[in-house]
């Protein structure tokens, strides 16, 4: 977008062009241009700050003030681009939505249209006429001479200033240009002045210090002159060379390490970020620019052929490309953000990961020797560069590409069994649900090694060994693998359950009620009685006794399974009540079953071990794939005789196994890595989510949210009602920022964890943008039990 400079105002006399014609009927009203115009200038201008606004406010207000018969080409053509561009910056949908209804079309079809006529009416104008908001091409800046500033002497300090700038922005746009595309610099330097603006524009006599639109752009200006300048005492041999690339590297690290404090690479001066956004993404924008200098000079000696001789200086050139490579790929991530969060698209950040990422990829395939700096670094970069692609390919179709491109790369990466497995990803954090983990290089290296022989015939030994561990985890003395933890609950109830009528209790909320598709009374024949528990969190005992049938009258179907969920809806039931239910039921020849597929998490938040609880049940169900990553699987522990029965159950309803080794070995290292080798979770990962639960719930509550359950172990509930927002729309949110959400249930598993730095800061910004200004706590955790009137459970 070129500058508005000069007196553009002035009327024309005389019949209008057929373009200009046509460019008039498609201009929308004035309440649109206005929305659009001040959309721009308030936020994509920024970017390279192209259109100095006081100047160009005041010509479009005497554009709208002009007769249309009487405006000119030039300033129609640049009105109608700045709305044109505008409506790719459009970032509350609500706008979008009701302007696309009011003019009937879309946004992107009336860029498209608006875009057509400014370039038609542009062609339209004769050279010479359009002064410097005709700026197209890169070679009438030499016609206007603008790459010799003495020839601008005798105009006016603003026309001056306007011309300095866009020199600016054309001399560093050619030399990043060639820099990322390695092609030769358009401009010769050599036959240039660059004289920088004064950025006295800005100036503020009360406020000395407060930062210009366009200070990055001279900063940025800056180090391309300083970098010519290196490059002109290049020759062709590869000694000299590699001298130039190490003098590049000094030079961009001088001019990081002495940007101003507001700009610093480590510990910025963040004063005026509140009152100027623009700061922030001028920062980042500085430190993309940085490295990405970096990055272009040092990246020839990242993919040499690693078995070949490299002198001392070209090794030290290699291990800096590795760091430019990574700095890169996280700098350009983070201006992403900044401008995604505002609305912007700056594709050149895009285009920075992938290109950082394909370099590392090249540095992997040359990498014969198998001695490549920070290997391991590097390959976990590749993948935060392809969750980052696949994160942010919902802006664009070129994202979308350059995420399959990448992803095809990895196919031909050659990679050992372990470095696979660490490369694999989903494609968004998922805080939905901890079923949405995904395998880890040691349990697809435990896939690879483990026996293949025939579960049905109960002699394959990788399974045996998973069943024998876990009963013995759980003090049981028998243990059978399931594909899921609803086939783990139904075996066990119809093993359980022998001779109609027959019965089962348990809590409205459970697994078996709501989610296993009637499955107790399709296989079990049974009769299922929910309870809504008084405290609003677990059954009591005196929920149990109200609720159950214990004597023999012929009109009720009576009772003969207590069915309990530990945890439910991430709610600890505490041992010592289900001790109380446990005894009860013993007494009057009850059996207990318990649906433990987070039991886990039970045992690993010090409430008691899996032996303490699995004691007071007759059979217990565990789930590997939920809070534990196995990619498939759960394990029915119980006595021999109910295990025995399970496994005839098991396969009548098809759930036999061939070489079920295949998944068994991953799901015994899910139990030994995640959970830890001890009945009490010692050594295992999932305390840390409890702890990380515990945060997010405090994050929510600061900002005046409300929870609907009390927070026990990895789950938080969120009350979306109460902050009158639609689960839909939270999922949204949580798409804009590449996380995928499902309503108001969080579920912190262990990999989100592992990638809470990427994590907490997006859920951070969804909180604030749903909660807004509430700025109270939104009650006290002190009550007992949980349970205090910032829950809606009770």
């Amino acid at each position: 977008m070129a500058l508005a400079v000069g007196d553009l105002l002035e009327e024309t006399a005389g019949e209008q062009s057929e373009e200009l014609k046509s460019a008039l009927s498609l201009m929308p009203e004035k309440r649109y241009t206005d929305c659009l115009v001040d959309n721009w200038l308030g936020g994509a201008n920024h970017q390279y700050y192209a259109l100095y606004p006081p100047q160009f406010r005041a010509q479009y207000d005497g554009w709208w003030a002009t007769p249309r018969n009487r405006v000119r080409p030039e300033l129609t053509s640049l009105i109608l681009r700045v709305c044109a561009c505008s409506l790719h910056f459009i970032i509350d949908d609500h706008v979008k939505v009701r302007l696309e209804a009011e003019l009937e079309t879309d946004v992107l079809t009336l860029s498209a249209r608006l875009h057509a006529a400014a370039e038609k009416l542009g062609e339209s104008i004769p050279p010479g006429k359009g002064g410097l908001v005709h700026v197209q091409q890169l070679f009438l800046t030499a016609c206007w001479c603008l790459h010799q500033d003495q020839l601008s002497e005798g105009m006016s300090e603003f026309d001056r200033e306007m011309r300095r700038r866009m020199w600016v922005i054309l001399y560093l746009w050619d030399f990043a240009l060639s820099s990322m595309l390695s092609r030769p610099l358009l401009i010769n330097h050599a036959d240039c002045t660059v004289e920088m603006p004064t950025l006295t524009l800005e100036n503020n006599p009360q406020r000395p210090n407060q930062p210009s639109p366009f200070r990055h752009m001279n900063l940025h200006c800056q180090l391309c002159i300083d970098m010519a300048a290196q490059l002109g005492r290049a020759s062709d041999s590869s000694a000299d060379k590699a001298q130039v690339a190490w003098r590049m590297k000094e030079v961009v690290d001088k001019w990081l390490a002495n940007l101003p404090a507001e700009y610093a690479l480590d510990a910025p001066d963040t004063r005026w970020d509140d009152e100027y956004e623009w700061v922030t993404f001028q920062r980042r924008y500085l430190h993309l620019i940085g490295y990405m200098g970096s990055f272009s000079q040092l990246r020839p000696f990242l993919t040499r052929n690693s078995s070949k001789p490299m002198s001392r200086l070209e090794l030290s050139l290699r291990a800096a490309g590795v760091q430019a490579c990574l700095g890169l790929m996280d700098v350009s991530w983070t201006l992403f953000e900044n401008l995604v969060s505002i609305g912007a698209k700056f594709h050149y950040a895009i285009f920075c990961i992938f290109d950082s990422a394909t370099v590392m990829c090249s540095a992997i395939l040359q990498d014969e020797a198998r001695n490549l700096p920070q290997r391991e670094t590097v390959l976990e970069g590749i993948r935060k560069a392809l969750r980052m692609l696949a994160e942010a390919s919902s802006e664009s179709k070129t994202t979308t590409a350059l995420y399959r491109i990448l992803k095809g790369l990895l196919v031909k990466l050659p990679l050992s069994p372990e470095e696979q497995g660490a490369i694999r990803m989903p494609k968004r954090s998922k805080d939905g649900s901890d079923t949405m983990t995904t395998p880890t290089a040691s349990m697809l290296a435990a896939i690879q090694s483990c026996t293949l022989l025939d579960d049905v015939f109960n002699e394959d030994p990788t399974t045996m060994d998973l069943e024998s561990h876990c009963a013995a985890l759980t003090g049981k003395e028998a243990g059978l693998f399931v594909l899921s933890g609803t086939m783990g609950n139904q075996l066990a109830l119809r093993s359980l359950l022998t001779q109609p009528p027959h019965g089962v209790l348990c809590d409205y909320r459970s697994h078996i009620v709501k989610y296993e598709a009637g499955g107790v009374a399709t296989l079990t024949g049974a009769l299922v009685k929910t309870v809504v528990p008084k405290n609003g969190v677990y059954l009591t005992l005196e929920d149990i006794k109200a609720n159950v049938y214990l004597d023999d009258d012929v009109h009720t179907c009576p009772t003969r399974v207590i069915s309990l969920e530990n945890t439910l809806n991430g709610m600890i039931m505490p041992l010592q009540e289900v001790r109380r239910i446990s005894a009860f039921a013993r007494q009057h020849g009850l059996k207990m079953h318990c649906d433990g597929a987070r039991l886990w998490e039970v045992a690993a938040s010090g409430a008691g071990s899996l032996v303490d609880f699995a004691s007071c049940f007759d059979t217990v169900s565990l789930c590997f794939s939920k809070g534990l990553g196995a990619p498939i699987g759960s394990i029915l522990v119980g006595s021999k005789d109910v295990i025995k029965h399970a496994r005839w159950v098991r396969k009548s309803i098809g759930g036999g196994l061939r070489q079920s080794g295949v998944v068994t070995a991953a799901a015994r290292v899910a139990v030994d890595e995640t959970f830890g080798k001890g009945p009490n979770g010692e050594g295992g990962l999932l305390r840390n989510t409890h702890v990380l639960a515990q945060e997010v719930s405090k994050m929510w509550t600061d900002l005046g949210g409300k929870l609907v359950h009390p927070v026990h172990t990895n789950m938080v509930w969120l009350d979306l009602d109460d902050a009158n927002c639609t689960g839909a729309r939270f999922e949204a949110l949580g798409r804009e920022a590449g996380l995928k959400l499902l309503g108001g249930r969080l579920v912190i598993h262990y990999q989100i964890y592992q990638n809470r730095d990427f994590v907490i800061p997006r859920l951070a910004n969804i909180f604030k943008a749903v909660l807004g200004g509430r700025g109270q706590s939104g009650g006290s955790h002190a009550s007992q039990d949980g349970e205090t009137s910032m829950y809606r459970s009770q």
